[in-house]
């Protein structure tokens, strides 16, 4: 899983709130959506690094609402 598709995990995660729910929706197991929830800080920080200044803040706004 790309990290781009990470990112839309946690957002529909934060949304969801259902481990089942979203495991269904990206067809991988609940085991590994867990895991990915317990690097969320790890995938933020990466994602943050890899986005240009001006996306940021965007990304902020969108995570933020």
């Amino acid at each position: 899983m790309i990290l781009q598709e990470k990112a839309e995990l946690l957002n529909v995660n934060c949304i969801l709130g259902s481990v089942a729910v979203v495991a269904c929706h990206f067809k991988i197991n609940e085991s590994r959506v867990r895991a990915i929830v317990k690097k969320e800080k790890e995938i933020c920080e990466a994602l943050t690094a890899t986005i240009p200044a001006g996306m940021k803040i965007l990304y902020f706004f969108q995570n933020t609402l």
